[in-house]
């Protein structure tokens, strides 16, 4: 599919659907009126729906409801609806929000070849071959009535916008006019026509006119849309009749064959100009444009399509053709407006007028008309401040480009300075001079006096040595050129290459690469230029270079610069957006049609719409001027904005968080829970703390007080501990700093509360042995309190306090940049002991250690020649501390003897090395935090829980997708010997980590043999195929199957292909992998294998893990990981685990 190729002359054609087997032969085509879509009817009675919208030709969806060629498609003009006839004899109207059947008409007898919805009554017209018209209510779903006359087929119908007319022709060689207002007035009741049934009976659609004679073969018919006048398709020619006095009132005779169909363009406001034009599409494989009024034709353009029928967009300038070689959807002209802005001012083209808008005071004056604009087109305008010019560039046909020089004077009668002069995209390159392109594309300059000043200054050849006849300087040639923003200066484009020009020291200042750019803007102190293609956005300096990118999924129509800001906004088909030179972006508004930003003044922006019409859009400025003072650090403006009420968003909070200042969120966010959680990245305790008390849940006072903790605020954090009810931290935090009476006192509310074992920590932290005791008196327990009376009161002598004069503690962000005190160093020293046992500890444990898993280096070295009987390894890990583990003997460690044990019972397994690290941290040296000397050291838990073990998973999965097979398969086994040791057993986890071992070494494998040979070809697409066959995640199950069906094709096994393909689709991949599938499915060559592959491709085989290959006899089981195995490898070690011995064969 291709899109947007550009054609000689102003045509483009912007979406292409050659004939595939997605794609067969088209019968008919419809636009949607107003969303991007297009609607075909093919031959096999499926109507493919296609969005020609953002850069894109996908297909969205297909719609089936006839079983015969669709002939003809129509969407109602403001209803969601849309009809469509087959050669089946039925009309389907469909509901376009939906894409769904509504319902289906049924009465006609033979092929019904027209639709068409009346654009103001419930009806739907058909024709058919059955030689009658009939009108239909939809909204009744009832037969209204039926139309005869015609003596053969009726090939084509169409219906006045305002009148009660309709037009119909027939393969009998004749066009009739019918009206039908007696039928309106007894069905609609609307207006006040005659009731023609008291004068002709019953017959209440009356035949006007019949128009014979035509030489050729007619094709269509169709109304003009405001004038008076009906236009003939006939044969080669195209007839138009007024149909008031029926006559015919002129011809348009050029086609080289047979016209198929012809439409009308947008009508522009005056009912001038290229844009209320005729478009006719022939069979000699040409589309012309064609002034109507003088018969003469606007512009050709030559196609390599042979069309069979075209429709028109009612409201753009769209045109859908349609044939054996496909569907062509183009514009036939361009619909920017011309126009050239400076300041408040614009000027700009209408109805063959330049005006002046002076947008503060709203002021609009006619310049000067234009000569000649009815059969040329404008391109661009460009103005002149200091010289108060203005340079028109226009052109004839697309291709005969000329420009003409006014100089604007008040009260007087315009005349042009400069008369039309050849050369296009001409541009200002100082205040008098501009530059142009001529026929070459070579680059002149010109004075006020369209005298060439290449040369120096002066006119060409004047001043040169008569040794020397030409100049040396070499000019450069580009395809188009812009303002280049400073005197002396021009941008060229040169293909994809943007080029600054000093025009004046004759060499380039700066260039760069920026694709199909089509238009650029300076800001208004030229320190800035936006420039944008069809989808991209540039944002540069003035040295071109770039600032900030932005690709946009719509159409870029226009941009412009905000004046109080450095704001790009922009406009898209629907939207108005704004992009800063951060990269922050957003919607500002919805417009109603594609409109050309003019200019934005404080809260107005000002558009050109395609008609060249002025509209004045207010739009609420505050998100991007809010975020332009954030960015640029203006506190007045930001608290102007913030006291305006207009900032909300989620968006506006993503913002302040990314620039840092989630602070400022604070000043129009109401509700409490958003304002607690702003306060708390930003920091800010006391909002915090006002946001807590009006939730008042026991989470949010405990975040607040850790937050309060981190910050030293002693204070605030007992506050939030007492709210939560959290007695063991507050008992901590009394301890802490010394405060016992406020010890004694939690003691007594515990007790009220019920909590023994806490206010028993509390007399033991405190020293009380004697209220110890009677607590445990009070228990039950005499034995433990004669004990605890005749303990060594030395033995309960309490911690002492970190910090006893109860002030709070420095900041964590302070202590980096100021010296610590005095009486903060011992806080200091315990949380940097705290610090080296976690990593000690974090390293002594290998995996979690992410550096570990970050190269193959690191990870766990593969055992060779592994015997299971031997007992040690003389290999061992490069990085982590070193245990004596020689020192140890037997039963020194009864932990450790008594779960190696289990394990070799339970699992089978012999090799323990991978296991030595893992097993010496849970029974021989486990981590441990040391405290105070008066409290033992706090073990800490072996990051062996669930989290932990998920986190090792996802680390293996990201590896599995990177596609380092290698390193995610040493990773698995190390999750699979981690959750072997867990608490609770993950059975679960551990065959799937063996399933994707396997799954990577068969990879690893597949990759490692030959491709050429017919035995390696067959072994490429056996283990291409057999690594689908494990449960594995979707996302690596799409990836495996894609690689397979690769290597299918290759290997030329079309229908082992089809078959994963489907298993492919049925995974909901996504769109391109989607597409990818479908492909294959539609192939149309015949579905067979070059090698047959049916025993493996559409069954489970069972598969072994160590060969690789299916198994059909007795097969071995790991008792660890319960991967299977073929006999041979029975008692060995298994490769998968490398840990377990395999069992024996069942």
């Amino acid at each position: 599919i291709h899109f947007y190729k550009r054609w000689k002359c102003i045509m483009h054609i912007k979406l292409q659907l050659p004939p595939t087997s997605t794609v067969s032969r088209v019968r008919s085509a419809c636009l949607h009126p107003s969303r991007s879509f297009l609607y075909c009817g093919l031959a096999s009675g499926v109507i493919q729906c296609w969005d020609y919208g953002g850069g894109g030709g996908q297909q969205v969806l297909e719609m089936v409801g006839h079983c015969g060629p669709v002939r003809d498609l129509h969407c109602h003009h403001t209803m969601q609806l849309m009809a469509s006839c087959s050669d089946d004899m039925r009309v389907v109207v469909w509901n376009l929000s939906t894409h769904k059947l509504m319902f289906t008409l049924r009465g006609h007898t033979d092929y019904v070849r027209q639709v068409r919805f009346h654009p103001i009554y419930p009806w739907l017209v058909t024709g058919s071959d059955d030689c009658t018209l009939k009108i239909w209510n939809w909204q009744s779903r009832s037969l209204v009535y039926t139309v005869s006359g015609h003596q053969h087929w009726v090939i084509s119908i169409a219906l006045h916008a305002t009148k009660d007319l309709m037009v119909s022709a027939s393969v009998d060689g004749s066009v009739r006019l019918w009206d039908f207002s007696s039928l309106r007035n007894r069905t609609c009741n609307v207006g006040g026509h005659s009731d023609l049934s008291s004068l002709f009976g019953l017959v209440e659609v009356v035949c006007e006119h019949v128009w014979e004679g035509f030489t050729g073969k007619l094709g269509w018919v169709v109304f003009h849309p405001t004038q008076e006048m009906v236009v003939v398709g006939d044969g080669r020619m195209v007839r138009m009749y007024s149909i008031s006095t029926y006559r015919e009132v002129g011809s348009l005779l050029g086609h080289e064959g047979e016209i198929v169909g012809g439409v009308w363009g947008v009508r522009g406001d005056g009912g001038e100009g290229i844009r209320d034009s005729l478009v006719t599409v022939g069979k000699d494989k040409k589309v012309k444009v064609w002034n109507y009024h003088s018969g003469l034709c606007r512009a050709t353009h030559s196609t390599e399509y042979k069309f069979s029928g075209v429709v028109g967009h009612n409201k753009l300038g769209y045109v859908v053709a349609w044939g054996d070689k496909g569907v062509v959807l183009f514009k036939v002209w361009k619909e920017r407006p011309a126009m050239a802005v400076h300041m408040h001012h614009l000027y700009y083209v209408r109805n063959g007028t330049i005006r002046h808008l002076n947008v503060d005071k709203n002021k609009e004056k006619v310049l000067v008309t234009l000569t000649g604009v009815k059969e040329s087109q404008l391109v661009s305008l460009e103005y002149n401040p200091t010289e108060h010019g203005l340079i028109v560039n226009s052109c004839v046909k697309g291709n005969n480009h000329s420009y003409q020089l006014f100089f604007i004077i008040e009260g007087g009668n315009m005349k042009p300075k400069i008369k039309k002069s050849p050369g296009r995209c001409s541009v200002w390159a100082t205040p008098n001079r501009f530059a142009l392109l001529d026929t070459s594309s070579t680059m002149v300059v010109k004075n006020l006096d369209n005298q060439n000043v290449n040369f120096g200054g002066f006119s060409t050849g004047f001043l040169l040595p008569k040794s020397e006849t030409k100049s040396v300087q070499k000019i450069p040639t580009c395809d188009k050129l812009f303002s280049g923003g400073q005197a002396g200066h021009v941008i060229l484009r040169d293909g994809d290459f943007i080029i600054l020009y000093d025009i004046i020291k004759k060499r380039r200042v700066s260039s760069g690469q920026f694709v199909s750019v089509k238009h650029l803007l300076w800001s208004q102190d030229k320190s800035l230029l936006a420039m944008f293609s069809k989808h991209h956005l540039w944002l540069c300096d003035k040295n071109l270079k770039v600032l900030q990118t932005m690709k946009s999924r719509n159409t870029v129509k226009s941009v412009a610069w905000c004046q109080d800001t450095s704001t790009l906004l922009y406009t898209t088909d629907n939207q108005l957006l704004y992009l800063l030179v951060s990269g922050d972006s957003g919607v500002v508004a919805t417009i109603p049609e594609p409109l050309y930003i003019v200019m934005v003044r404080q809260n107005k922006v000002v558009f050109l719409n395609r008609q060249e019409q002025v509209k004045v859009m207010d739009i609420n400025t505050a998100e991007y001027r809010f975020k332009a003072a954030v960015l640029d650090g203006k506190e007045a403006e930001i608290l102007s904005l913030i006291n305006s009420g207009k900032l909300m968003g989620q968006s506006m909070l993503q913002f302040l968080r990314s620039a840092g200042r989630p602070e400022l969120s604070l000043s129009f966010i109401q509700d409490p829970l958003s304002r607690f959680c702003l306060a708390m990245e930003s920091n800010n305790l006391s909002a915090a703390l006002d946001a807590a008390k009006i939730l008042d849940t026991s989470e949010t006072w405990m975040n607040l007080a850790n937050q309060a903790m981190l910050n030293g605020d002693l204070s605030m954090a007992e506050l939030s501990y007492q709210k939560c009810r959290a007695y063991t931290k507050l008992m901590f935090l009394y301890m802490v700093t010394g405060q016992r009476d406020k010890l004694t006192k939690l003691a007594r509310i515990m007790r009220v509360k019920g909590d023994f074992s806490g206010v028993y920590q509390v007399y033991l932290v405190t020293g009380e042995k004697e209220d110890a005791a009677d607590l445990l008196e009070f228990g039950g327990q005499k034995q433990l309190s004669d004990l605890m009376r005749r303990r060594n009161p030395a033995n309960l002598k309490p911690p002492e306090a970190v910090l006893e004069d109860g002030s709070n503690w420095a900041k964590v962000e302070d202590v980096e940049t100021r010296k610590i005190s005095s009486k903060e160093v011992v806080k200091e020293a315990y949380r940097d002991q705290f610090k080296e046992t976690l990593e000690k500890n974090c390293e002594s444990n290998g995996i979690m250690d992410d550096d570990n898993f970050d190269s193959e280096e690191d990870l766990m070295e593969k055992p060779t020649n592994i015997d299971p009987d031997s007992s040690s390894h003389s290999s061992s890990r490069s990085q982590g501390p070193t245990y004596q583990y020689q020192d140890i003997t037997h039963g020194d460690v009864p932990d450790l003897e008594n779960a190696m044990a289990s394990l070799h019972k339970k699992f089978n397994i012999v090799n323990f090395f991978p296991l030595k690290q893992l097993l010496f941290n849970i029974y021989v040296t486990p981590p441990s935090i040391p405290c105070s000397p008066s409290i033992p050291p706090l073990p800490l838990p072996i990051p062996l829980s669930t989290f932990h073990l998920d986190t090792l998973l996802a680390r293996a999965h990201n590896l599995t997708t990177a596609g380092k097979f290698t390193s995610a398969l040493e990773q698995y086994r190390c999750t699979m010997l981690a959750a072997t040791l867990a608490m609770d057993m993950q059975d679960k986890l551990i065959h799937m980590c063996a399933d994707y071992a396997v799954t990577l070494a068969m990879e690893m494998e597949r990759k490692k043999s030959g491709k050429t040979s017919p035995l390696e070809k067959i072994r490429q697409c056996q283990l291409a195929i057999l690594a689908t066959k494990f449960n594995l995640l979707p996302v690596h199950q799409v990836l495996l199957l894609r690689s397979a069906i690769s290597v299918c094709l290759k290997v030329g096994n079309l229908l082992s292909a089809k078959v994963l393909a489907k298993s492919l689709l049925s995974l909901s991949p996504s769109p391109e992998v989607s597409r990818f599938a479908r492909s294959v499915l539609l192939n149309p060559a015949e579905p067979e294998d070059m090698f047959p592959m049916d025993a493996i491709v559409n069954t489970n085989p069972v598969i072994c893990g160590g060969d690789f290959i299916v198994l059909d006899g007795l097969v071995a089981r790991c008792p660890l990981c319960r991967a299977q195995f073929g006999q041979v490898y029975s008692g060995q070690l298994c490769p998968v685990d490398r840990v377990a011995r395999i069992g024996q064969a069942e």
